[in-house]
């Protein structure tokens, strides 16, 4: 008598630690990651594996996966505001290059014109010596070379702005269309299994 007792309750410890043991275990496996916080891949990461396993399919919970799909959504706004401020930015760099451009070709007009009347002495119908309009001269002529050095370089820097704003954007547009192929896929196989879980179910 004694003996079936104890064999029972001896039964009963070991399936109450089972329990709790099994209950700690998902406790800690969930709190592995969070839907909170983390890229797109690790939220993935963190519905797997705190998803209940039947058989050869994951059972995934309504609000996790719809948490991570809003999370999803999120970031792909996200990359697109970045995409339209890139895009901005590059309008904004192609008219700053043109209205540089503009200011080159005005600068070449007007050193142009003061080569074209270095030998002449009237300036505004008044006559000047050769030394002042020699000075004069080369006045004007190393202010129009130092404004169009000035130019070519910073034209210079707004190109090698523009090509690092393309790369980028181009890069950007890269991993944002891989991006866009992982999740479609991931997508896929989380609609696959519940499509065969429902289908087991029925």
């Amino acid at each position: 008598m004694y003996n079936s007792i104890f064999l029972k309750l001896l039964v009963v410890s070991f399936l109450t630690l089972a329990f709790l043991g099994g209950s700690l275990a998902q406790s800690l496996n969930e709190n592995t990651g969070s839907l909170d916080a983390g890229t797109i891949d690790s939220q993935y990461d963190y519905i797997w594996k705190s998803s209940n396993k039947y058989q050869d399919h994951k059972i995934v919970r309504a609000f996790k996966l719809n948490k991570f799909r809003d999370n999803v959504i999120d970031s792909l706004k996200a990359l697109q505001l970045e995409i339209i401020s890139l895009k901005s930015r590059i309008v904004s760099n192609n008219s700053s290059n043109r209205e540089l451009s503009t200011t080159i070709d005005t600068l070449n007009t007007q050193l142009f014109q003061a080569i074209s009347e270095k030998d002449s002495f009237q300036i505004s119908g008044t006559s000047t010596s050769k030394s002042a309009f020699k000075s004069f001269f080369w006045a004007i002529t190393c202010l129009l070379t130092f404004l169009l050095i000035f130019s070519f370089f910073r034209l210079k820097s707004k190109t090698i702005i523009a090509k690092e704003t393309r790369s980028n954007f181009s890069m950007l547009e890269h991993e944002f269309e891989d991006f866009k192929k992982r999740s479609r896929e991931k997508e896929q196989i989380l609609a696959r299994q519940l499509q065969d879980e429902i289908n087991k179910s029925i």
